[in-house]
């Protein structure tokens, strides 16, 4: 897939992804990883397919860097292939690159995204003449 971008690895590690990590692949799959943690991404049945798949893969320390096992290993290993954690981890990135960030639940991410905002729109409608407490509709 290629190699890991100058992304930060996490909020915990301040370290480019390229330190951390030694293909593309290892950093979408602990991208997953830290959606998780940062309760970006839950809702997930453990005991679904997706689940499984998300869990199969192994991982191994090479060269300082964490390095996930090949889909070519994984196949060997289990029989298939995981499409279903691929297909969600290529989801996470894709959303990565438009902008969501894994921060931790208390702290705010500045955003410019409409529905991220915590200000509401103003109502086009004055709430004192508005409505008139009168059921037939007479002012």
């Amino acid at each position: 897939m290629g190699k890991p971008t100058d992304r930060l690895a996490a909020e915990v590690d301040k370290r480019p992804c390229k330190d951390v990590y030694d293909r593309l692949v290892s950093e979408f799959y602990y991208s997953a990883y830290h959606a998780f943690k940062s309760r970006v991404l839950y809702g997930i049945d453990p005991a679904s397919a997706l689940a499984r798949e998300l869990c199969l893969r192994r991982y191994t320390i090479k060269s300082k860097k964490i390095s996930i096992e090949t889909k070519g290993e994984l196949k060997g290993r289990t029989g298939y292939s995981p499409d279903l954690s691929d297909s969600l981890i290529y989801c996470i990135e894709m959303a990565r690159r438009n902008g969501l960030a894994f921060i931790g639940n208390d702290k705010v991410v500045p955003t410019n995204r409409f529905w991220a905002r915590d200000e509401m729109p103003e109502s086009p409608i004055d709430s004192d003449e508005s409505y008139s407490s009168d059921d037939n509709g007479d002012w």
